[in-house]
């Protein structure tokens, strides 16, 4: 809008350069003139104090501008009359056409020249500077514009625009050569339609606007300019209107159909008009916003825009080639304001591509639901007229009675909303309403195309029998759809079980998993007599008559559901070690009659200074304690050692027995790594304050790691017993118990197995003409097994080994496998090495004397197993005659000292044998040798047992 203002305005503004002439000085009167009617009118005066007196003098001026006209710097003189002059001042007018002013900042220099009373000239000059308003003021909004040229060469601090709105002066907010903005000091001040205003330039009122001019109510903005959240509402900013226009307002937006539609609002402040969001919500894309003044008939003279970001949704669909959902919508610019699929998806979803009525949202990963677009906080309706997720199940897995997780696979799987509402459950359906929840779902993995590996939780178990799975959908908390699928439960499974005696009845303990709550049970074919089922702790407590012959064979255990229409077995029912019965085999007296039979344990509970399975031997020398050295078991003593180790492990090949895979065991110094002759590196990993217990590892280079345990039990007096899930063993007073563990065994195939080989070494020196080279050796049977071996010495020393029948392997109990190779299958096989350097006692140099040496290799057989496996032999020394005595020189057939009569026994060094774990396999080979003769008839007891390393199993 333009104001046009009556004036022409010139103003001088102006540095004085000016010449003294006489004592009199003359300077311009005023800085600031007004130009009217292409005029310029100044005045001059005497500045001095001296008399001076302008009547005596003819006075005439002009001005000389440099002027560029068509491209031509020409210079042109303006006359100046004489229009007043009193005594101090004179006035001038100078004519100046501003259509000549083409280039506003040229150079005025203004002349005036005094003639004296004898005809003296004096000439003063004075150097200026122009600028020039245009006539029209012109509106903008609240800010007022002035156009004209060289107000840079004012001074912008003495300027000022005074308005009548509330005599505050408009501020200026910018200034540049061409053009002045000024602005109202409060918007609110402009709700008047009135406007008088004051050029004012250093004090100096230039110019009034005389009657009031009208200034045109408008809008200025909206805030905000897009609406992006739900409830928010809009404030249009405007001038010229009041509160007490209320009244005579109407507000109007301009619909999609292209018409205007009057919106409800409300003012609390000039030029504010607020409107609710409830009165715009279903309203989208960019509107433009009105006002009209009703009683004048008066719009306003331009529009308000308000961009709507919250969408509005008209159809979902699904692409079932690029899985992408397509939403066609009444929508605004995504790329400033992203909007985003919700609803279908439990995390918001960002199109990967948008038109303004279509979004391309790329393979959200949907849950079961509403769709509906959101952009910030606001959101779309819900559209319900889409393809809905249907969750379903693909495959799942069986779990055991007693509940665990449930995994499970399908499509649309996502167990919650946005609103973290339930969109399906999952339960096991026994009959009619009878369910049991499958609880907490979890996603476990996404793999496309809306399929979702996912898990729960059944927490527990209920008869009769669940028939099947069934999922139901979800709605909003109402049942959109069912799912039910056949279920059955994993089948009994028994791993191991406690053992009795035969001939005596007793419980029997189960241990398994998936057992129900009443089950039938039977051992060997004859019924278990049930008496509890605690199926929670994988435990089944039954009466067995135990009268099922085969004393040392494995018997099997079934246990059958369901009516008996799901069962399961396991080969692992092994009666109890019956030694009072074994104590018989020397003597036909029970316990050899050095000892009573507990009953309760079928073991004999030997007399003092008795020992043995049988109590058949009687000590009345000393119990040796063992030394732990290296990883082979040395027992060195006087003129005889025992070595024995475990020198080899490999992988049998199951259809031709063939060996694919061999690890050397040996100790191999710095350099073994098991894969060839250097043999291992045996690490000490841990040692206790006492040195009872002791801890060696080594890892071969097929990545399997090879443990030993090794326990001594330091009591010099007392046996211990040792529960072998439910074989009991006597460990000895000062003797030694193993166990060994074997990790990661990566087999070939699930049909193959290991083998652990044992070399038992036996170095005795005896005379040149000697033919019996050890004493006797004594082997107690049961069954087809080997229960306990003694093997004496010469000198009385008898080492006593006790073995279990029975192997550990993962969750099962087996029989053991232990065999002897022959002279052909030991070719090859590397012996052991020790980093002990042992002396016999011997004092003599007798040429009469030399030492033998016997290898036997012994082999236990492993089949293929995952986790664990334990054996744990026992070995211990007593010595029969008593070397204690007087001082006297014990001589053998050679002539050698064997002993003193004073002389304590010599130490005897028991180093740990391997223990071997393959992911919790802890195996114990223990091997012995008895040297019968000068040939090679020679005999090597191994007893193999995994346990737990556990007291008591």
């Amino acid at each position: 809008m333009y104001l046009k203002v009556k004036f022409p305005i010139f103003l001088i503004l102006l540095l004085i350069y000016f010449f003294n002439f006489n004592e009199s000085t003359l300077i311009i009167e005023k800085k600031n003139y007004r130009i009217n009617d292409n005029s310029i009118n100044y005045s001059i005066k005497n500045d001095d104090e001296i008399n001076f007196d302008f009547n005596q003098f003819t006075i005439s001026g002009k001005v000389i501008a440099n002027i560029n006209e068509n491209g031509n710097n020409i210079s042109k003189e303006y006359q100046c009359v004489e229009n007043l002059k009193i005594k101090n001042n004179v006035k001038f007018q100078c004519q100046i056409s501003t259509i000549e002013l083409t280039n506003i900042n040229s150079t005025f220099i203004l002349s005036t020249t005094s003639i004296g009373g004898n005809n003296e000239i004096k000439i003063y000059k004075f150097q200026i500077n122009l600028f020039y308003f245009e006539q029209q003021v012109i509106q903008n909004g609240y800010n007022f514009k002035i156009n004209g040229k060289a107000f840079l060469t004012m001074d912008a601090q003495l300027l000022n625009f005074n308005n009548n709105l509330n005599g505050k002066p408009f501020s200026i907010i910018k200034i540049s050569d061409s053009e002045i903005v000024i602005n109202s000091a409060t918007e609110t001040d402009l709700a008047s339609r009135q406007l008088n205003y004051d050029i004012v330039y250093n004090n100096e009122n230039l110019y009034s606007s005389g009657s009031s001019i009208t200034i045109e109510p408008s809008i200025i903005g909206t805030l905000p300019d897009y609406l992006v959240n739900d409830g928010d509402d809009i404030i249009i900013n405007t001038i010229g209107l009041s509160i007490n226009d209320i009244l005579d307002i109407e507000v109007f937006i301009y619909r999609p159909d292209n018409q205007w539609m009057s919106i409800p609002f409300s003012m609390t402040i000039n030029n504010q008009i607020e409107i609710e969001s409830t009165a715009i919500s279903n309203y989208y894309g960019e509107r433009l916003l009105r006002f009209h003044l009703i009683s004048s008939n008066i719009y306003s003279n331009n529009y308000g825009v308000v961009g709507f970001a919250k969408p509005i949704l008209t159809n979902i669909a699904q692409n079932f080639t690029s899985l992408d959902v397509v939403v066609d919508c009444n929508y605004l610019n995504n790329s400033n304001y992203p909007t985003y699929l919700r609803g279908l998806s439990i995390t918001p979803v960002a199109p990967n591509g948008f038109l303004p009525t279509r979004l391309l949202f790329p393979e959200p990963q949907m849950v079961r639901g509403y769709g509906f677009l959101q952009c910030n906080n606001s959101k779309s309706t819900e559209f319900k007229s889409f393809f809905q997720a249907m969750p379903g199940l693909s495959s799942w897995n069986s779990i055991e009675r007693k509940g665990g997780i449930f995994k499970f696979s399908g499509k649309y799987l996502l167990p919650m909303n946005e609103n973290n509402e339930t969109t399906y459950t999952l339960d096991l359906v026994i009959i009619n309403e009878l369910t049991i929840p499958c609880e907490n779902i979890t996603i476990l993995k996404y793999w496309g195309n809306q399929e979702y590996n996912a898990s729960c939780i059944v927490s527990k178990y209920e008869e009769p029998i669940v028939q099947s799975i069934g999922l139901t959908g979800y709605l909003t908390d109402t049942i959109s759809h069912v799912f039910k699928s056949p279920f059955t439960y994993l089948p009994p499974t028994i791993l191991n079980s406690t053992s009795t005696f035969y001939g005596t009845p007793s419980e029997v303990t189960i241990y398994g998993s998936s057992f129900c709550m009443y089950p039938n049970v039977t051992i060997g074919g004859k019924t278990c007599e049930l008496r509890l089922s605690d199926y929670e702790n994988d435990r089944i407590y039954c009466w067995f008559e135990s009268d099922i012959q085969g004393l040392t064979n494995t018997h099997t255990i079934n246990v059958t559901c369901d009516n008996n229409k799901v069962y399961g077995f396991g080969d692992v029912f092994i009666y109890a070690t019956d030694e009072c019965f074994i104590s018989m085999n020397k003597t036909g007296l029970i316990c050899s009659g050095n000892g009573i039979c507990d009953d309760s344990i079928r073991k004999c509970i030997c007399n003092d200074n008795c020992f043995g399975l049988d109590c058949s031997i009687e000590n009345n020398g000393t119990i040796i304690p063992p030394i732990i050295d290296n990883t082979t078991s040395i027992i060195d003593i006087n003129n005889s050692k025992f070595e024995i180790g475990l020198v080899q492990i490999r992988e049998i090949q199951f259809i031709n027995e063939k060996v694919i895979k061999t690890f050397n065991l040996t100790n191999g110094g710095n350099s073994g790594n098991g894969s060839g002759g250097n043999g291992v590196i045996w690490n000490l990993e841990d040692v206790n304050q006492m040195k009872t217990n002791y801890i060696f590892n080594t890892t071969l280079i097929n990545k399997s790691i090879i443990k030993v345990y090794l326990t001594i039990n330091s009591n010099t007096k007392l046996s211990k017993q040792y529960n072998f899930y439910g074989d009991l063993i006597t460990i000895l007073p000062n003797s030694v118990k193993y166990k060994i563990e074997i990790t990661n065994w990566d087999f070939d195939s699930n049909l193959n197995s290991i083998e652990l080989i044992f070399q038992s070494k036996l170095s005795v020196d005896q005379c040149n003409d000697s033919v019996s080279l050890i004493g006797n050796k004594s082997i107690q049977m049961y069954g087809d097994s080997i229960r306990s071996m003694e093997l004496t010495l010469k000198n009385g020393q008898i080492l006593i080994g006790t073995f279990s029948n029975r192997m550990k392997l993962d969750e099962r109990i087996v029989k053991s496998s232990i065999k002897i190779l022959d002279e052909q299958q030991s070719i090859g096989i590397p012996t052991i090495i020790t980093n002990t350097t042992t002396t016999t006692t011997t004092t003599n140099n007798n040429d009469n004397i030399k030492t033998s040496t016997q290898n036997v290799f012994t082999v236990v057989s492993i089949n293929h197993f995952k986790d664990i496996a334990i054996v744990d032999p026992n070995f211990g020394v007593l010595i029969e005659n008593d070397l204690s005595g007087g001082a006297d020189d014990i001589l053998d057939e050679c002539g050698r000292v064997i002993g003193k009569t004073k002389e304590k026994f010599a130490n005897w060094k028991i180093a740990l044998i391997v223990v071997f774990s393959f992911v919790g396999i802890s195996l114990i080979i223990v091997s012995i040798i008895v040297y019968k003769t000068r040939g090679r008839n020679s005999l090597v007891v191994n007893g193999v047992k995994l346990k737990m390393n556990k007291e008591n199993k």
